[in-house]
């Protein structure tokens, strides 16, 4: 009997305590005293404990907005049967064979990039896909496991030293992202964590159509002889994609980062700010003269505060560039309200 008595007080001041630390408004029952029953079994005073949990429990101090991962989706893929090994991945971003170099200044949306792939699916499986794209192959996921990085080691970690340093020292007025980020600004995407769509560029870039080896020149143009060979357009052209070539390489091959969906369809990257490689982006391109607006938010699975990259607001841009992003857009030629 005794022992059953203590069982019953034992879990009476389980819950006790339970409802003291988590703010439940609780009542003892009838003819018990929870404290004296804490007192007598444990020795401690059940509002003593609360006080000190309460006390050395601080939560979100400074009362930050709390970080919420984007919502990412995986695409269902439409190739039926077929597995995608590591052997495969490797085959498909050969790199004698895949047009890394800079078609994706396009955006991985382009047909540049669904054209090789719908190619080199039906070719190697004897299907007839009409159109196979970067999500039906899991690409954003598994390309940077699948290439060896010493392979990149001229064109991925120095791209974006390349467009800041060679091209800022052969005076052809490199800005530091400038065309780019007055564009994200004016699609509401967010700079090293979004791509500039192919839609916009397809709709608002001067010219589109040029082949893979008239691209690879405009951009050895730009980088060694500061553009003085390019037509206006083309000069236009090639500011709208140093972006992405840039932000691809220096997320994929220098921090080894994946790149998912938003359901808006958006690129974004697969991480959470409380990552040491989110807040090395950040660090990388500050030491590269592309400050990024962040702003400090509290991850709260992990009870700490981080820098979150956020859009440009006009404001900022204009702190940083010295000229509003709508004077950016109109020399450009570029809308200041794009639909895409």
């Amino acid at each position: 009997m005794k022992k059953i008595l203590s069982l019953g007080l034992t879990v009476v001041l389980g819950v006790s305590l339970l409802a003291s630390c988590e703010g439940i408004d609780s009542t003892p029952l009838e003819g018990v005293e929870s404290s004296a029953v804490a007192t007598e079994e444990s020795g401690v005073d059940v509002s003593d404990t609360a006080t000190q949990i309460e006390e050395t429990k601080v939560v979100n101090p400074n009362n930050l907005p709390v970080y919420e991962a984007p919502e990412v989706i995986t695409p269902t893929s439409c190739l039926e049967g077929i597995e995608l090994d590591d052997e495969t991945m490797s085959e498909l971003l050969d790199t004698e064979m895949y047009p890394f170099r800079t078609s994706y200044g396009f955006g991985f949306d382009s047909p540049y990039t669904t054209e090789y792939v719908t190619s080199f699916i039906n070719e190697k499986y004897g299907t007839s896909y009409e159109v196979v794209n970067i999500d039906d192959v899991n690409f954003y996921n598994t390309n940077h496991y699948h290439i060896a990085p010493e392979l990149f080691d001229a064109d991925a970690v120095n791209r974006l030293i390349w467009f800041s340093y060679y091209s800022g020292s052969l005076d052809c007025d490199f800005d530091c992202f400038m065309v780019n980020r007055a564009i994200m600004l004016s699609l509401g995407l967010v700079p090293m964590v979004d791509e500039i769509p192919y839609e916009y560029i397809a709709k608002y870039a001067p010219i589109t159509d040029v082949t893979l080896d008239e691209l690879h020149s405009m951009i050895d143009d730009y980088l060694h002889n500061g553009g003085r060979g390019l037509t206006e357009d083309e000069l236009t052209l090639v500011e709208i994609l140093k972006y992405n070539i840039s932000f691809h390489d220096i997320l994929n091959w220098r921090y080894d980062i994946p790149l998912g969906r938003r359901t808006d369809g958006t690129i974004c990257m697969l991480l959470t700010p409380n990552l040491n490689r989110y807040q090395g982006v950040i660090d990388g391109c500050a030491s590269l003269g592309v400050d990024l607006n962040t702003e400090m938010e509290y991850y709260a699975p992990k009870d700490v505060e981080v820098r979150v990259i956020i859009p440009d607001t006009p404001e900022y841009f204009e702190e940083v560039y010295g000229r509003t992003y709508e004077s950016v857009l109109e020399e450009y030629g570029l809308p200041l309200n794009p639909e895409i």
